[in-house]
């Protein structure tokens, strides 16, 4: 199995390290840059990870699974023009983007006994994207729960998304 890129990188990164230190110079001069990532939009909570788009939608549909939830709907998501020549972008603004929209009856039924209103945060949609401008990095998210007892829902999207990129929960 070849060695991914973010694999050499943080190879690298190590052994320089080791070796007394390499500035963001020495790396950029070995076709690496290192940058943290973009703070996601207010509201929105996201992981990224080195690993393929297909594994991460796997790593989904398993934690949605794991947790007896059914997606009630699954969304490929293009944004481009749409055909129409005034809007028409040159290029998507991802590589690949896709939504999973789900609801925990038990979950949804208690968060609504609270507060009829907390209707508007179901179906719980947990986003996987990759921007065409950054193709080795996949993004996992969701929208952000308001305070009080929406904190509960958004503890299971957590549990979810950082299950399906591997990294427990």
């Amino acid at each position: 199995m070849p060695i991914s890129r973010h694999v050499r990188a943080a190879v690298l990164v190590v052994a320089c390290a080791m070796a007394g230190g390499a500035s963001g110079e020495d790396l950029a001069t070995r076709g690496i840059v290192l940058r943290p990532p973009p703070p996601a939009p207010a509201g929105v909570v996201s992981y990224q990870t080195p690993l393929p788009f297909d594994d991460v939608i796997f790593g989904l549909e398993n934690a949605l699974v794991g947790h007896g939830l059914d997606v009630s709907r699954q969304s490929l998501v293009s944004v481009s023009g749409g055909g129409r020549t005034d809007l028409a972008l040159a290029d998507s603004v991802y590589q690949h983007a896709e939504t999973y929209s789900f609801c925990s009856s038990i979950l949804a039924q208690k968060m609504m006994e609270n507060d009829p209103l907390n209707i508007a945060f179901c179906p719980y949609t947990i986003f996987v994207i990759v921007a065409r401008g950054n193709p080795e990095v996949t993004t996992i998210g969701y929208r952000a729960m308001p305070e009080g007892p929406m904190k509960e829902a958004q503890a299971l999207l957590d549990v979810i998304a950082r299950n399906a990129i591997g990294r427990g929960g």
